[in-house]
């Protein structure tokens, strides 16, 4: 999900501000390979070093540390070092600090900077979940440092079609030029529920959505992920990731061969391919990517893994095509502790008691609300547009059908676009998406 959000741009400013010079995405991505492993119930990273490589001298420049406490097997913070080579120290450049709810989901996260003089707030990341534990809202804010308060960024949705992800919405909010852009992913699952295909669209308004970005992915005969096991590690592991690129970093399916294509007026033309190689213990030995260059494929980059004896990842290297070799750039070195606890891996919760259906969609007058709660409190009716705003909301007690007359809690007509549904009865909730016509 290449395009599912762009967290870098939101942190590459504050730390030029600062002066500092770091790839976010680098570090996401590498914060990604250390949390994707099925076997980490036991091990879990500890530090992660970068070191640029000139020939046979590592000459290291970034280190991503991460703290345990509360959560046995999850960090409670994650502090990223840049080297300093003239006093041949480490300096603190940012720290990212993590708050969990009582089943071990990140509800919130502040990443501090350092000034110099101080540690300050820069972005924070709020989480919800259903009942099921399965990510559901992530609200992305900017500390402004002129007024002092937070300000909304970045709004990401998931939707849930029973045991498989529906679509994906984001909202995003650009201070700069104040324009307003939305995104959509939707996905094509085969029979072991996993994601085969998926297309990204963009839009202004919510409304009409235009093709972006197109990605299609076959899996190596061995590999047994579900649906439920990529829910899982997105809700477990996404909210952990403040700058990133590609949430199929999180992905812990063992992928065979990805091709990304981007949509030209004419139809969809290759942009970047990736194909994994695997050992004899399954594990990926080495991704090689590739450009399109018209008519052909051009490898450009090639990665290759090292493991301890326990199958946790030891070193990756970075090589670069150049002048017909392959150049090693680079060398990120991976540290683990052992963590003695008993069935650490998280168990996948079925499905919830809420059911919440809504028709007709798309709508231009009212919306019927269908519900069915198990539980004995009255549902709670709740309106959302993709900016996590609340529009409208009432209590439900006893009914099965209420409806929204498309008006907000002014009596005002609300605005054409999508809009989110919210059902929720004690910890139990469902949510819907709409599509609302002028």
């Amino acid at each position: 999900m290449k395009k599912i959000m762009v967290l870098s741009l939101l942190i590459l400013l504050p730390l030029a501000i600062w002066g500092a010079d770091l790839d976010l995405s680098a570090i996401s991505s590498k914060l990604a390979r250390a949390f994707i492993s099925d076997s980490r119930g036991m091990w879990v990273p500890t530090q992660i070093t970068s070191n640029d490589v000139y020939g046979s001298v590592y000459d290291p420049y970034m280190r991503i540390v991460l703290d345990y406490g509360t959560q046995l097997t999850m960090p409670d913070s994650i502090s990223i070092f840049e080297y300093d080579s003239s006093a041949e120290e480490w300096v603190k450049l940012a720290v990212n600090r993590y708050q969990y709810n009582a089943q071990g989901r990140i509800v919130q996260g502040i990443m501090y900077y350092n000034t110099g003089y101080m540690y300050v707030p820069g972005v924070r990341i709020t989480s919800t979940y259903n009942n099921q534990d399965w990510l559901t809202h992530m609200y992305v804010d900017f500390f402004s440092f002129v007024d002092q308060t937070w300000s909304p960024s970045t709004r990401f949705h998931v939707l849930y079609d029973g045991p498989q992800i529906e679509n994906i919405y984001t909202w995003s909010w650009d201070s700069s030029s104040g324009v307003d852009s939305y995104s959509k992913i939707n996905m094509l699952f085969d029979t072991q529920g996993r994601i085969i295909e998926e297309i990204d669209q963009v839009s202004a308004d919510s409304t009409s959505w235009i093709n972006d970005y197109r990605l299609v992915r076959s899996y190596h005969s061995s590999d047994t992920s579900t649906n439920l096991t990529f829910i899982h590690h997105i809700s477990q592991y996404l909210p952990l990731m403040f700058a990133f690129e590609d949430v199929d970093m999180l992905d812990p399916s063992k992928p065979l061969e990805e091709t990304e294509y981007n949509w030209m007026r004419l139809g969809w033309m290759e942009n970047e391919r990736n194909e994994y190689s695997y050992n004899a213990e399954d594990l990926c030995s080495m991704q090689t990517l590739s450009w399109w260059d018209l008519d052909h494929w051009v490898e450009v980059v090639r990665f290759t893994n090292l493991y301890y004896y326990f199958e946790e990842i030891f070193q990756e290297f970075t090589w670069e095509w150049d002048n017909g070799n392959w150049v090693n750039t680079m060398m990120d070195q991976y540290e683990w502790t052992f963590v003695d606890v008993a069935n650490a891996d998280p168990v996948l919760p079925g499905p919830g008691e809420m059911a919440l259906r809504l028709y007709p969609t798309p709508f231009s007058g009212k919306l019927n609300i269908s519900l069915r709660s198990q539980g004995q409190d009255p549902v709670r009716v709740q309106i959302y547009n993709l900016k996590g705003q609340k529009i409208r909301e009432w209590n439900c007690a006893g009914c099965q059908t209420t409806e929204w007359d498309g008006l907000d809690a002014a009596g005002n007509e609300a605005g054409a676009g999508i809009y989110l549904v919210k059902a929720s009865s004690g910890r139990d909730f469902q949510t819907a998406k709409c599509l609302k016509l002028k």
